[in-house]
Formats: structure tokens, C-alpha cells, sequence
């Protein structure tokens, strides 16, 4: 798939601060991005949030390089509902301190 092929989309959803694309326009777009190494960033985050089937907020990294893979969970210590704690500290995993998670 080349550029033109992809039409008038939008450039893909990890140059954008926020996007939301149907499943097809999305399917797209992350095929360019896996068939392009060259013309990817070199570092990005691609997520989803997902409501969580278990009351503390959980999260899976995966980091990759050609020859490793590296997949990771981290769940924070606070209950998602517990609203006498700040949002952020309910929800934080990789990205905040250890005490959190």
C-alpha cells in the first residue's frame, strides 16, 4: 500500500494528540504504518482505553525491536471508583511512580 493509496485519510492516529477512526479507515492505517518503517516515528504510543473487568486499573506494554519483544502488566493499587482518590492516582500504571502500582 503506497500513500495515495490511502486516499484523503488522515495521517495516522499516532501523530495526533486525539482521533477516533471507524474500524475499516483504522485497519488501513495500521497497515500502512506496520508495511512503512520508514516512515514511522521513532518512538509513539498507540492505546485504546478499555473499561476494566477488574476493579483497578491494569495495563500491558509491549516494546519491540527486530530480534526482541517484551510484554509487560502493571495494576494500580487504588479501586477506579474510589472517588476520595485523585483520577490520577487511580489510574496511573507505567507512567507513575511504583508506589501506584
Amino acid at each position: 500500500m503506497s500513500k495515495e493509496d490511502l486516499g484523503n485519510l488522515p495521517p495516522p492516529p499516532i501523530l495526533m494528540q486525539t482521533q477516533t477512526f471507524p474500524l475499516p479507515t483504522l485497519i488501513l492505517i495500521l497497515d500502512y504504518f506496520l508495511d512503512n518503517p520508514n516512515d514511522r516515528p521513532h518512538s509513539g504510543v498507540l492505546q485504546k482505553f478499555i473499561e476494566p473487568s477488574y476493579p483497578k486499573n491494569t495495563m500491558y506494554r509491549a516494546i519491540w525491536s527486530e530480534s526482541t519483544c517484551l510484554f509487560s502488566k502493571k495494576t494500580n493499587v487504588h479501586l477506579l471508583n474510589d472517588t476520595t482518590i485523585n483520577i490520577m492516582k487511580r489510574a496511573i500504571t507505567f507512567e507513575g511512580p511504583e508506589l501506584f502500582s
